[in-house]
Formats: structure tokens, C-alpha cells, sequence
């Protein structure tokens, strides 16, 4: 089953991801290679090779917990800060010392912190509840018996297990195995691990980004994933989609290591090398192609006593297989004990499934209580930012074409914590500016921007806190609230927010001759769209409905006359960027970022970005500091921001339902 470089042959048989370990297992052990003895200093991140006893029993004496005075609490039991008791000073012990003292009733020992504590005392007072005069102490507070004391033997006995075989050891764990006097441990044996990317389209971060390169992003990816498993990987460079290249350096590097991953060029397009180059080796290529979306195309060889795992390109794809499958097989090599973080969550949207695949969307989470809300969010897997800020993965079944909105889904967890505040909406850097100061002041914020409406919809939904919208709405020339009115959603509030300074951006040299849409026919230009649902984009479609209505033709016409009307893109930037490389001379955006790329600008006219906020929300305190940052915070720092203005109304509430 050989193929020839640069022919091009469909290769690819997907398997499920259940019965991956299975399939390796028959051609490759998956366990550690051996077992050898270290001393515990240079310990950390290596795997127990077995369990750990402890030699000493920890800690082994009574001692104290603060610098204050042992004593009976018996003698205490009246002790009150206007009432004090008075008790003699039988002497003191140091830390280390021996407790020679042994007291009597009325009798205390001033100790230091972890001093032993002297017999029969049972309780020590902190010093700052005491005072001292003449070898008389004055205890100004009464405690229950134990406090202040860690008794012997409380946090571990000798014999007992104090790390279990498999465990990950962690500068903490050291510190305990060191407290209970051990000084080498067993591990497994590492394996050793390279990396190679491949792709004509990567550049390596640090040089200058060259026109339709992006910047070689995976193996910094790979390279942490796979340290944060306490595995070091070595990267043996960038190649380029060339048989021979990849043939040399994965010669090389089977020689030198237990596993290769090689990242991108998996698929079976004509410029994907890397089946080609496996199919080479013996027995070869064992996996290519996994029933998971995204991450489909994976490929997994063997080559003599060598593990060879091909990582998908796409960004999301790579990190996807790397969670699902890697962590499992690196596991069992390295013998560390697998945890799954996973945990069933309430979907709030319907998500759709692939039949014979299992799916995986990107999703944020919330805790309410001891319930948790999945909220997905449709990502192709190409995204790299917006997935990182996601919790983890809705997993849906390759039996499912469909989860219904309420149903209990199985969540892949990769990056969830407790959230104060979720916003979800349209982009603009003078909101990411305030929500990065309220991340400062420590409210724990998780944002997303994925558009107005879908800022709307998440309100809605009742899963986001707080929506930065911009809808424009022809029938009143307005933002906003007609919106609200016609979904006749209920328990929200629009908050007032700030004006952005809408426009035509233009290539350079454009900004006098560009005032309306029918410039833009006239002289031929090539326009760049925003998406269907976007603020800009209806306002776009307003502006054309009104020269149709002017020039009396029919608004399906006038588009037709727009060069690239259905050309869309997702974002001001994009608009900005497309113009900028050239593939566009105009498009409707803001001001701020045509001066950031250095485009000319023609105003249209300024648009509302407000703030639509869950009614249940504005009882919290994590709303009164939102809203002193959006009245305070924002005026002190509009001066930076070229086209924008902050109205009198700033801050105060426009609608409610």
C-alpha cells in the first residue's frame, strides 16, 4: 500500500476514539520502558514507580503552633478581657529544645512556634492575648483544650502511604516525602520526545511575519501540554511539506527518541506529506483518521520499537487529539495514574451532532449552586484565541445527531474556573479596556466576543451577565432597543454606554472622492461586508435601502452593483486588514481602527454601544463595581481613544422589561 510523493490517494480509514489504545496495543506496548531510583531532589515531575511509607511519623512531637505560653486550659476557663488571669512563668523553650519543664496548675511556659509543648499543658494562647510582668503572665482570653497545639503523629504515621504509585510528583509532595524522611524515590523511566511541525504556510515566531504566512504556533502548544504532564519534549524545527525533508529528519529523530509527533500535513491532500512518509516504515501506519470532529485527521505509525503520532494542523484539531488521545497514551508510557476532568453540565442551546463521529464544541460554563451550564459556542477549528477562553468541550455521542437545549451533556474540562461575571458580545477595545480593569481589581471575568446578537441571545438564554450590542434599526434611525422590544425579551435592563464613530475606511488616497454607496459603484471599487446580524452590517444594509429609495430602483439591484457586497467578514479589524492587504479598497467600520491601520476615514454617522444586563445581575456587588468602572474609569480614559464620546447619559438605564 505504498504511494508515490506528490501523488495524491485517499488513504484515510477512521476509527473511534475507543478503540484507539486498543489498535496501538497491538503493535506497541504502552507502558514504561523501566524503572530506575533518583534522589528526591532532582525528583520533581517524574512518576512514582511505587508506593511511598513513610519512615517518621509527622509531626513527630506535640508542638506549637504560635509563639505564646503552654498551659492548662483549665486555668483559663474564667479568663475574660476585663477579668484577666494571672498565672506564674515557669520558664521557656526554644524550637529544637528539649521540654524540660513539666507544669503545675497556675503554672504556664512561654514557647516559641514549633516548640515542643511541656506536660500536662494542653492548649497554647497566642502571645498577642497576653501580657507579661514580672514573671507573671496575664491571659486576657480563654481557649478550648488542643488549640494551638499540632499534636504528634495528627498529619501522618509511620507506615503510612504518603504518595501512591502513578502520582505526579509535585515541589509539594517532595516537601512531605521529605518531611517523613524519605530521600530517594523509585520512578518510572521517561520516555524521550520530539517535535517536528510542518506546513509552506508557517513561519517561526521572532521573524518578520511575511504575507500569507502565519506564525508556527503548535509546538509551543505541544511542547507545554505535554510539561504540564511533566514530560519534556524537544523540537527539532520547522520543515516545509517536502517527502525528502520530512524523511530525513524523522530518520534522525527515530533514532534518538521514544516518540515523534509531527504537527500539520495529516490529511490526504495532495500537499500532505506525512502518510506518505509513514507508510515507509514497518509495520506503519496503524491509525490514520479518528471518528472526532475536529481532530479527524490524525495519524498514529509505529516504526520498529518507535511511537509515532501525527498531530492535525488546525490549531483546535491539535489541541483537541492531544486532550483526548495523547494524554492517555503518554500516561500509560509514563505510568502516571490518568484524571479525568469531566462533569455533566445543562446545555442552554441545542447542539448538533455527526453521525459516526464523535463532535466536540467549544463551550463556556457556569456554576449555580452545585449545577452547572454548558453554553456553546460554534468555533471552527481554526480558532485559537476564542477557543482558549472557553471552559471545555460539549462531547456529543457518535450515535447523537442532536442535544436538545436542557438536556445533561458530558463536558471535556480544559480551562474551567468560577466566574463573578460573563460577558458575551460585540467587540470594541474600549469594553475589553474596562473589562480587563475589572479582571485587575479581582473580580474574575470570563468575556467572549462573538457579535451582538449573539451577546442578545446569551442574555436571553439567561447564561450571560452582561451584552455589548450596537444593532442598528432602520425604522427609527436608533440602537438598540427596538431589538429588545420586537424578541420582547423580559427581565433585562439596557444600560446606556458610549458612542463609536461609524464610517466608510478607504484605502489611502480614497477619503475625498468616498461619501456614499453610489461613489462606491460609480468608481468601481471593491467593498468588503460585515456578517448578516452584525450592527454594522445592518446598518450598511440601511444606508443602501435609502439611495435605492432616493434613485427609486430596488434595493437587490443597487447591491448587485457593489462590488463584494457578499464578501463578509466578522469584525472592524477584518475589514481594516482585507484593505490593507489589498483584496478590498472600502467598507463600513470605526474610526479607531482605520487610524490604527492607517486608513482613511469618512463618517457615516456615531452608533450606540450599550450594555444589556440580566435584571438579577444588577442586585449583585460585582454590578455596582461594573458600573462605577463604566461611569468613572471609562471618562478617565476616552482621551486615548480617537472616535469615540461618552454621552451625559452614560450609565444610566434606557430600557427595561
Amino acid at each position: 500500500m505504498s504511494s508515490t510523493p506528490g501523488s495524491r490517494r485517499i488513504y484515510r480509514k477512521p476509527i473511534s476514539l475507543s478503540r484507539v489504545i486498543e489498535v496501538i496495543e497491538k503493535y506497541f506496548k504502552l507502558e514504561p520502558k523501566g524503572i530506575e531510583c533518583v534522589p528526591l531532589s532532582e525528583a520533581v515531575n517524574r512518576v512514582l514507580a511505587e508506593d511511598v511509607h513513610a519512615i517518621y511519623s509527622y509531626p513527630p512531637f506535640d508542638r506549637a503552633l504560635y509563639d505564646g505560653y503552654a498551659l492548662i486550659a483549665d486555668d483559663i476557663a474564667k479568663a475574660y478581657e476585663d477579668n484577666p488571669v494571672k498565672l506564674s512563668l515557669k520558664g521557656r523553650i526554644s524550637a529544637g529544645e528539649s521540654p524540660k519543664i513539666e507544669l503545675k496548675r497556675g503554672e504556664c511556659c512561654e514557647v516559641a512556634t514549633g516548640a515542643p509543648i511541656p506536660y500536662p499543658a494542653d492548649v497554647v494562647v497566642p502571645i498577642e492575648y497576653s501580657k507579661e510582668v514580672d514573671n507573671l503572665v496575664y491571659i486576657y482570653r480563654r481557649f478550648s483544650k488542643g488549640f494551638g497545639i499540632q499534636y504528634a503523629c495528627t498529619d501522618c504515621v509511620k507506615g503510612e502511604v504518603v504518595a501512591k504509585r502513578g502520582t505526579l510528583l509535585t515541589p509539594l509532595l517532595i516537601g512531605t516525602l521529605a518531611s517523613v524522611g524519605i530521600t530517594k524515590v523509585k520512578v518510572y523511566t521517561k520516555p524521550t520526545i520530539g517535535i517536528i511541525a510542518i506546513g509552506n504556510e508557517l513561519i517561526e515566531p521572532g521573524k518578520t511575519l511575511e504575507r500569507w504566512k502565519v506564525y508556527e504556533s503548535n509546538s509551543f502548544m505541544v511542547k507545554s501540554f505535554l510539561k504540564d504532564l511533566g514530560l519534556e519534549a524537544h523540537y527539532l524545527g520547522l520543515i516545509r511539506d517536502r517527502y525528502e525533508d520530512l524523511k530525513v529528519i524523522l530518520d534522525k529523530a527515530l533514532i534518538e527518541f521514544d516518540v515523534v509527533m509531527t504537527i500539520g500535513g495529516t490529511s490526504a491532500g495532495y500537499e500532505d506529506i506525512v502518510y506518505r512518509v509513514l507508510e515507509s516504515y514497518e509495520p506503519g501506519i496503524i491509525v490514520h483518521g479518528l471518528k472526532v470532529k475536529p481532530g479527524s485527521p490524525t495519524i498514529i505509525a509505529i516504526a520498529g520499537d518507535k511511537l509515532i503520532i501525527g498531530l492535525p494542523g488546525f490549531p483546535l484539531s491539535c489541541f483537541l487529539v492531544l486532550h483526548l488521545i495523547v494524554k492517555e497514551i503518554l500516561c500509560k508510557i509514563t505510568g502516571l495514574l490518568q484524571e479525568k476532568r469531566e462533569l455533566y453540565g445543562i446545555l442552554l442551546k441545542n447542539v448538533e451532532g455527526t453521525l459516526g463521529y464523535v463532535k466536540l464544541v467549544p463551550a463556556l460554563i457556569r456554576r449555580e449552586g452545585g449545577t452547572f451550564y454548558a453554553y456553546p459556542i460554534h468555533l471552527h477549528s481554526g480558532f485559537l484565541l476564542k477557543a482558549s477562553l472557553c471552559d471545555g468541550f460539549i462531547l456529543i455521542p457518535e450515535d447523537r445527531e442532536l442535544i436538545t437545549k436542557g438536556e445533561r451533556a458530558k463536558i471535556v474540562l480544559t480551562n474551567f474556573k468560577d466566574s463573578d461575571l460573563i460577558f458575551i458580545g460585540s467587540h470594541c477595545p474600549l469594553t475589553e479596556r474596562l473589562l480587563l480593569e475589572l479582571h485587575r481589581q479581582g473580580i474574575r471575568v470570563k468575556y467572549l466576543f462573538t457579535g451582538s446578537m449573539s451577546g442578545v441571545v446569551a442574555i436571553k438564554d439567561g447564561f450571560a451577565d452582561i451584552a455589548g450590542i450596537h444593532i442598528y434599526s432602520p425604522k427609527s434611525d436608533s440602537y438598540n432597543r427596538d431589538l429588545l422590544e420586537d424578541l420582547g425579551i423580559r427581565d433585562i435592563v439596557l444600560i446606556r454606554g458610549y458612542d463609536r464613530e461609524q464610517g466608510f475606511i478607504l484605502r489611502r488616497g480614497l477619503g475625498d472622492v468616498v461619501n456614499s454607496f453610489m461613489d462606491i459603484i460609480n468608481l468601481r471599487l471593491r467593498f468588503i461586508n460585515r456578517n448578516k446580524g452584525s450592527g454594522t452590517r445592518a446598518l450598511v444594509d440601511y444606508l443602501i435601502l435609502k439611495e435605492a429609495e432616493k434613485r427609486r430602483i430596488d434595493p437587490s439591484q443597487l447591491k448587485a452593483s457593489i462590488r463584494g457586497y457578499n464578501v463578509e467578514v466578522s469584525t472592524h479589524e477584518s475589514i481594516a486588514l482585507a484593505i490593507v492587504e489589498g483584496k478590498a479598497d472600502v467598507g463600513v467600520g470605526i474610526r479607531y481602527v482605520a487610524e490604527k491601520y492607517n486608513l482613511d476615514f469618512t463618517r457615516i454617522k456615531y452608533e450606540n454601544y450599550d450594555f444589556l444586563i440580566r435584571k438579577s445581575f444588577m442586585k449583585s456587588s460585582i454590578f455596582r463595581v461594573f458600573n462605577r468602572l463604566l461611569t468613572e474609569f471609562l471618562r478617565s480614559i476616552i482621551g486615548e481613544y480617537r472616535g469615540y464620546r461618552i454621552p451625559d447619559t452614560l450609565g444610566e438605564v434606557i430600557y427595561e422589561a
